[in-house]
């Protein structure tokens, strides 16, 4: 800046020395001000031999009518700098004790706007990308739910999965090591046992689960291991045997848990957050309303302290984050579709920089849940957009028009239109013909 002194920071924060001048910070402040990148200011004084507070305010307030960004000022000097607190605060700029309190202040704001742009998102009844036949598979799902239990198998829950096109790796069930020896030397080694107990929910808790069991003879002994540790932990569950699948490994690979849950205040909800044994130790976890769109899925991984790690982290490579966020979406209607999942996790769901596979997965079923058809979407806090209403027509010119239900996200296509109408046609809109239909002088179609 040619405005200050040679010594001046050269960076953020920018220092215009302590000598400077009422009308040098205020210069600065609107150079900053006007630069594209620079969302909000805040101006930071120190009392000094050469510091004029009251002057400073003063010339910092004349900023206010030139722009619209957020000014805040943090005047450091307790009781000395009441009267310029007092200057700032008249001209609209919000003055505090300490910088830290400005910041706070300032990522509020933040805060709050971001929630005000995921609160106009709106998510479709049906994505465009969107091609299985939802009435079909409803009436698969009711028929499953009727034979099952509360918890479906493995099995059953991953056929609900690929039927919403999220990739799963397929499991095979086994009642004994014989039988499970055939099923890895037809699927091929290394292959992964499971415990097999619809009475169980977290396997790796009660030694259900081995890992990269190389040859029959591993199996063999991974099946007896597996059977008899789950029968310690846990005496009364109903063992059924092992599942067999294929081991999926990658180096490169990012583990992470989805899940749904029913709330009994908020309604469906959804979860992403770090996934594998430790996804419970962490705690690191989002939570959205179904259904999702792209926007609000991504907005979900970006809040995740282990998103660097799928936007790649020291040279592994990027992840496969439309995939991840496919999988999102695809979830999420899955979890608007049906009110009788009362839980649904999906842990750990493997993401690697060509794919995102579900390894394992387990639904719960509320078998009190009724589905409303007049009703559908009644489980859910925020409603998806009502695509049936959207209607095409043709005026009697040839002119055509779609009608269709309001958006949030068409606020200011409206401010824009009514910004557009003449006095006339607003009187006309907002005040005469209320009053007619108030005073029922004639019949009005509004």
């Amino acid at each position: 800046m040619k405005n200050l002194p040679a010594f001046w920071s050269h960076g953020n924060p920018v220092d215009v020395l302590g000598d400077a001048r009422a009308k040098r910070v205020a210069k600065a402040t609107q150079i900053v001000l006007e630069d594209q990148n620079t969302d909000a200011v805040l101006v930071i004084l120190t009392p000094q031999a050469m510091t004029n507070p009251n002057a400073t305010a003063k010339e910092i307030s004349t900023l206010v009518g030139l722009t619209n960004k957020p000014i805040l000022a943090a005047w450091l000097g307790g009781q000395s700098m009441h009267e310029a607190d007092d200057i700032l605060v008249e001209a609209g700029i919000p003055s505090y004790k300490t910088p830290e309190q400005a910041i706070r202040a300032f990522m509020t704001m933040v805060s709050y706007s971001r929630n005000l742009e995921i609160l106009y998102e709106t998510p479709r009844d049906i994505p465009v990308e969107f091609t299985v036949d939802r009435v079909r598979l409803r009436s698969e799902f009711e028929q499953i739910i009727r034979k099952s239990e509360a918890v479906l198998s493995e099995e059953t829950s991953k056929i609900i999965l690929e039927s919403y096109g999220i990739a799963t790796t397929k499991p095979y069930k086994a009642a004994s090591a014989k039988e499970a020896v055939s099923i890895a030397a037809n699927i091929g080694y290394p292959v992964v046992l499971k415990i097999d107990s619809p009475d169980i929910t977290h396997k790796s808790d009660v030694g259900g689960v081995m890992l990269n069991i190389a040859d029959y003879l591993q199996v063999k002994k991974a099946f007896r291991q597996i059977t008899e540790t789950a029968v310690i932990h846990q005496p009364s569950a109903r063992i059924e045997g092992v599942t067999v699948q294929r081991m999926f490994f990658s180096k490169d690979a990012v583990e992470l848990i989805l899940g749904i849950k029913k709330d009994k205040v908020f309604g469906t909800v959804l979860m992403v957050g770090m996934g594998g044994v430790t996804a419970e130790l962490f705690g690191d976890k989002a939570l959205g309303f179904p259904p999702l769109n792209e926007s609000l899925a991504r907005r979900m991984l970006e809040s995740l302290k282990i998103y660097p790690l799928l936007k790649g982290y020291r040279g592994s490579k990027p992840k496969n984050t439309d995939q991840l966020i496919q999988v999102l979406i695809r979830l999420s209607y899955l979890a608007a579709d049906y009110p009788e999942i009362l839980e649904l996790d999906i842990n750990p769901l493997l993401v690697t920089s060509a794919e995102a596979i579900a390894l394992d997965g387990r639904i719960v079923i509320d078998p009190g849940t009724v589905r409303q058809e007049n009703h559908p979407y009644a489980h859910l806090a925020l409603l998806p957009y009502p695509e049936k209403l959207v209607k095409p027509i043709t005026l009697e010119d040839g002119t055509n028009l779609l009608l269709r239900p309001i958006k949030p996200e068409d606020e200011p296509l409206w401010l824009a239109m009514i910004g557009r109408c003449s006095k006339d046609s607003l009187y006309s809109r907002f005040l005469f013909l209320p009053l007619a239909v108030a005073r029922n002088r004639y019949p009005v179609l509004l």
